[in-house]
């Protein structure tokens, strides 16, 4: 052990003396799906729970009348919160910050609160999430189609517990490097909303022909002198010139005169994956190919695969090689409808169809435009008990084909924002490798915490 004071103990051990206290969430019998409303207090379900990071896009809400009845479930900051069920959720958790003080515990979660001063809750946070833990709370989860985690099993998980001055110092150290993930993800989000409100303006508001329009309403029949080269300049006067000043009708409604509408299939290559037998361990062991199954789809980008397969799996399968930055899109099972980008070159299950990019419609048109009309598609799903969309829904989607100087004046605006995107996530995962390097050897006394923040001092978040 790194140091005298340090402790091997467990979470139950740790509740018997009050120092943390578990509990799970309310039985569905007391929270029911109508008593969620459209804005009101957030109650965190199993799905918002993300690795030491609460999801808190999309989650249900209740009114305070309901929050008040359930005010035993209630969040304090510091609380760390579990995900109860489910194959891919079991095993995470996450720590309740200031903000989200006061929201509730769902059904899917179970809390655990930090009593006292014994235990940092921050270290104990990144203690819990580490690779170790997670995997430990999957091999420890009861029921093999279904985990689920109870109260019985989080009191079962070892804690390594050094001195609390050790435990913050620690815990700076790692928080260092996640605030550089968040900032990140934040701006990675703030470039994802540039680029959905470029797309959205061109190629489904039509703004530029709007104001083209106006302009002729006004007097102004001429269009604004097209420069040498409008895409480089970003002048919109320069760029409205690219667009006609007049609509037509189209299987899509109204689109700028001039522009044609036709099907993913007829424009763009479509490929459907497939999975190397499992019966054959040899094509999953030492593989040099990446391969993902649907589930990546969830992910923001896919910077690294599910798994790794072997050269001859890959001739031996359905499976096909994906160039990277093509769009995926997974069409069964709880992922349907999830649209992500590679951004490495890797093959895919069955269960996802990609889209590769063409001269004509770059991945930075393609992916907006899927996710524009994702309901469409989805509209289209059939089977009974497990829902699905084939590849040839997605061959028939109609696509808006623009002019060809917009799209290319659109993508010199767009890729570099997709560029960056794809460099912010491979350093996050950078990042977070290091982070979850660190941890064991901080907890084995290998590192010190002084010598780890001098080396992560002033490590770029960009």
């Amino acid at each position: 052990m790194a140091d005298s004071g340090w402790r091997e103990t467990t979470v139950g051990v740790l509740c018997d003396e009050g120092v943390l206290h578990t509990q799970t969430g309310p039985f569905g019998s007391q929270l029911h799906s109508y008593d969620y409303v459209p804005s009101g207090v957030p109650v965190v379900p199993t799905e918002g729970i993300g690795r030491r990071r609460l999801l808190t896009e999309g989650i249900p809400e209740v009114a305070e009348e309901t929050a008040a009845r359930l005010s035993r479930h209630r969040l304090k900051a510091g609380d760390i919160l579990f995900a109860r069920r489910g194959v891919q959720a079991t095993g995470l958790s996450a720590i309740v910050t200031p903000r989200q003080e006061g929201w509730l515990c769902g059904t899917g979660a179970i809390l655990l609160r930090i009593k006292g001063k014994a235990v940092d809750p921050e270290f104990l946070s990144f203690l819990l999430s580490a690779e170790e833990s997670v995997l430990w709370l999957k091999q420890h989860a009861v029921g093999a189609v279904m985990p689920n985690l109870n109260e019985g099993v989080i009191r079962q998980i070892p804690l390594t517990l050094p001195p609390l001055a050790e435990q913050k110092a620690i815990a700076a150290v790692l928080g260092a490097l996640d605030d550089k993930i968040e900032l990140n993800r934040r701006l990675n989000a703030t470039l994802e909303a540039m680029a959905r409100a470029l797309f959205q303006s061109w190629f489904v508001d039509f703004d530029p022909v709007r104001r083209n329009l106006d302009r002729a309403a006004n007097g102004k029949h001429k269009l604004p002198t097209l420069g040498k080269d409008p895409a480089a300049t970003f002048q919109p006067l320069e760029l409205d010139a690219l667009f006609p000043a007049s609509f037509q009708e189209s299987s899509l409604g109204h689109i700028p005169t001039g522009w044609e509408t036709s099907t993913i299939g007829a424009k763009l290559q479509t490929v459907l994956g497939g999975t190397p037998s499992r019966a054959k361990p040899e094509y999953w062991t030492d593989g040099t190919v990446a391969w993902i199954n649907s589930g990546k789809t969830n992910e923001f980008r896919i910077i690294e695969p599910s798994e790794w397969i072997t050269k001859e799996a890959l001739e031996n399968s359905a499976t096909k090689i994906l160039p990277r930055r093509t769009t995926v899109l997974a069409i069964t099972g709880a992922t349907l409808g999830q649209v992500s980008i590679t951004e490495i070159e890797c093959c895919a299950n069955q269960s996802v169809v990609a889209i590769p990019a063409s001269e004509q419609f770059p991945t930075e048109f393609i992916y907006p435009w899927i996710e524009e009309n994702i309901e469409k598609l989805i509209a289209s799903q059939t089977g009974g008990a497990q829902q699905h969309i084939n590849k040839g829904n997605v061959e028939e989607l109609v696509l808006l084909c623009p002019d060809g100087r917009v799209v290319a004046a659109y993508q010199t605006k767009a890729k570099p924002l997709f560029d960056q995107i794809a460099a912010n996530c491979f350093q996050s995962r950078t990042l977070a490798t290091l982070r979850d390097t660190l941890l064991p050897k901080l907890l084995s006394g290998e590192l010190s915490t002084k010598s780890v923040a001098q080396t992560t001092e002033g490590h770029p978040t960009r």
